[in-house]
């Protein structure tokens, strides 16, 4: 059994000979999103006090932020990200925050997804994204994730209140070595901070300016003058808006060698601070926020209402190793071309990611389903999860258990067996005697989103029972009991809510377990 921290791995990225991340591609939070910004901050440094402020930092030890991540498909659900990715991007973030008591952790009941997008927004989110986006994980940082934007390696979206950041600057496996601060920054706008540039985006100052006094105004904003006291101090209403971060006019990625020679309208040559998560400075170079950029980011949490969240103690993972239940090594089953697999509930675990491989030769296996399995249902003594298998012959079974935080880790054994493939019965059957008592036909089955469930079920005799509801992997959503009679039996379950997937309805007696699909549309 393997643990890993993914602190350890941040430790890797700090090495002064990493890559320089992100060279030709910026942050695409826009002009428009700036003014929002701008005109957020003043608007809540009148409203909350630094009194509100303190009050919030003495109250608790962290801060607590949950987050959902949206993994961005294809129309067809396919050429998603990979599945590691958001607890790479997670642990990230709480080893950034960590030391301003800002803690991220995985939404409970929704903690990851695959959005199917439109075709546009899967090849160029950044050129096609929507203002807003439907069915967004409420009280929660949405943070979505894609593999293709112009120009950009991220972007946050005022209007929509969401995140979006390319995979391969969250982490590429072809450089695993890179300093990605990306996620950071563009969190940084969500919790309310602009650039320390603002408003010079996408402006070559030295190209423009090179040996002259900057204007004092650009881009229809007063540009930022270096003086911090006396008649040319200007920090509270230009730039940032922020009188701890030096002024900065340098929208262009530069070394942390780089000597800035740019000067202020009153001639003063300007020191803009590299290290700082809003900068353009290269990644490397990146390391902090300023005391008054926390307090614009603690301002923006009282506002939201995440103040009063109490604090939450989220523990690693416990026990030494992931129990597999079914099926365990060496196995050969009779599989109706499903496969249901099964493990034990593990302590802090958030959710699993699980893969299933066809195994072609010796040296060779092929991956036929990747996916991730929420672990938010308690009351089951072990996860079930229902996959398809293809075909008669070996197959292997992996399982990576993930904590709340994203930063630990445990990688299963892999558990080899063997599968033979035959025709499906309508209705799959566990008996404790050798008769079937009960016939359930689900209908209209598919149904459509916000329609009750109709269930027909025959008992051989009167008995009472217990129906439940899962979905397809294994969370239950819903339990009834009900009394059968020794005849045709027409029951409506008012499951109007139910989100577009496959269920499972689940009729247990005292002396049987049958079960069957239904579709919701």
């Amino acid at each position: 059994m393997k643990y890993f921290f993914w602190l350890f791995a941040t430790i890797i990225y700090l090495s002064p000979h990493s890559l320089i991340a992100q060279a030709a591609h910026d942050c695409g939070t826009d002009h428009d999103t700036h003014l929002q910004l701008a005109e957020s901050i003043v608007k809540l440094r009148q409203a909350i006090s630094e009194e509100e402020i303190l009050f919030l930092k003495n109250s608790r030890n962290i801060t607590y932020i949950p987050v959902s991540f949206h993994l961005v498909a294809d129309t067809n659900g396919l050429n998603k990200p990979n599945l590691d990715i958001p607890h790479i991007a997670l642990c990230m973030l709480n080893n950034d925050f960590r030391p301003y008591n800002i803690q991220f952790y995985f939404h409970y009941t929704l903690p990851i997804r695959i959005y199917k997008s439109n075709q546009a927004f899967y090849e160029d989110a950044y050129a096609n994204y929507p203002s807003r986006i439907n069915n967004q994980t409420s009280y929660a940082l949405n943070i979505y994730i894609g593999k293709n934007a112009s120009r950009t390696a991220g972007f946050y979206v005022y209007s929509g209140d969401y995140i979006f950041v390319r995979d391969r600057y969250v982490f590429n496996p072809q450089n695993p070595n890179n300093i990605y601060k990306t996620l950071t920054h563009e969190v940084g706008h969500f919790l309310g901070l602009m650039h320390t540039f603002a408003p010079w985006s996408n402006i070559n100052y030295d190209s423009v300016y090179a040996n002259r006094n900057a204007p004092t105004i650009f881009n229809s904003r007063p540009v930022e003058n270096k003086a911090r006291s006396g008649s040319q101090k200007n920090c509270d209403n230009s730039g940032d808006f922020l009188c701890d971060t030096p002024a900065d006019y340098y929208s262009q990625r530069n070394y942390c060698t780089f000597i800035p020679t740019g000067k202020d309208p009153y001639g003063e040559t300007i020191s803009p601070d590299k290290s700082n998560y809003m900068s353009y400075f290269n990644d490397d170079c990146m390391s902090s926020f300023t005391a008054h950029q926390v307090d614009v980011m603690f301002r923006n949490i009282i506002d939201r209402g995440w103040h009063n969240r109490a604090p939450v103690n989220y523990p690693n993972i416990s026990g030494n190793y992931i129990h597999h239940l079914s099926p365990i090594n060496n196995d050969t089953l009779i599989v109706y071309n499903q496969l249901n697999l099964r493990w034990a509930h593990l302590q802090g675990a958030s959710h699993f990611i699980l893969q299933l491989f066809e195994i072609i030769d010796d040296s060779t296996s092929l991956l036929i389903h990747e996916n991730f399995v929420s672990n938010s249902s308690i009351q089951l003594f072990d996860n079930n999860y229902t996959v398809n298998i293809p075909r008669n012959g070996k197959y292997k079974w992996s399982l990576q258990a993930v904590s709340q935080t994203g930063c630990m880790t445990m990688n299963a054994d892999d558990i080899y067996f063997i599968a033979q493939v035959q025709e499906a019965p309508s209705v799959a059957i566990h008996e404790l005697n050798t008769e079937l008592p009960f016939n359930i036909k689900i209908y209209p089955n598919p149904i459509i989103e916000g329609t009750p469930i109709t269930l027909n079920i025959t008992a051989q005799y009167n008995t009472r029972a217990k129906l439940k509801i899962y979905t397809i992997d294994g969370r239950l959503i819903g339990i009834e009991n009900i009394y059968l009679q020794a005849q045709e039996n027409h029951i409506t379950l008012q499951y109007t809510t139910l989100n577009t997937g496959i269920y499972i309805v689940q009729l247990e007696s005292k002396v049987a377990m049958v079960q069957s699909k239904f579709i919701v549309l």
